[in-house]
């Protein structure tokens, strides 16, 4: 008898071990009042409210020649940012789409490709969603005419991510000094 009473207490012991992990883990964070404050305060300055000016100006790329990193040691590929305001991947265009996306299409792969194989105009807008985001938008044209895709994220006048890549100016272009 003393076994059973034993093999009991140590199955109601494992049964409330259970439920208490259950509820400390789980249940008690789903019922639990959070602290919304941050999340109300990314909200209000979301859409709702644009944190800039209506003098507000979109920043600029400086033009030259962009390499993951600033390394010109990778001559594989680098975007090339013209002073017409156009967007040109230079090198293996393949290796650079690789860098940034899956494909499981090849064909898709394959529009990609063509599509990233000639310069495209690129235009630099600022979102305010859940926070400031500026984005570099690729014109990308469709059966419907013209769109901009959304495209790297700008970090400052010489330096873009796209992917899990930091490009960083190398080379500026010197275009516009000749003109002068």
């Amino acid at each position: 008898m003393k076994a059973k009473h034993v093999g009991i207490i140590i199955w109601v012991v494992i049964a409330a071990t259970f439920i208490f992990c259950f509820w400390y883990f789980g249940i008690k964070n789903i019922f639990a009042d959070k602290d919304t404050s941050e999340e109300e305060d990314l909200i209000v300055g979301s859409m709702a409210e644009c944190s800039h000016r209506n003098d507000f100006v979109e920043p600029v790329l400086q033009a030259g020649d962009y390499y993951i990193d600033g390394n010109t040691d990778n001559n594989v590929f680098y975007i090339h940012i013209g002073d017409d305001e156009t967007y040109n991947v230079c090198g293996d265009v393949e290796k650079y789409i690789d860098s940034f996306a899956t494909f499981f299409d090849d064909n898709l792969k394959a529009e990609s490709i063509e599509q990233y194989s000639k310069p495209m105009r690129y235009r630099i807008m600022t979102y305010h969603e859940a926070g400031d985001r500026t984005l570099i938008q690729l014109e990308q044209k469709n059966e419907n005419g013209i769109e901009f895709s959304t495209g790297p994220s700008y970090i400052s006048e010489t330096s873009f991510k796209d992917g899990d890549n930091i490009y960083k100016l190398v080379t500026e272009s010197t275009s516009s000094d000749s003109d002068n």
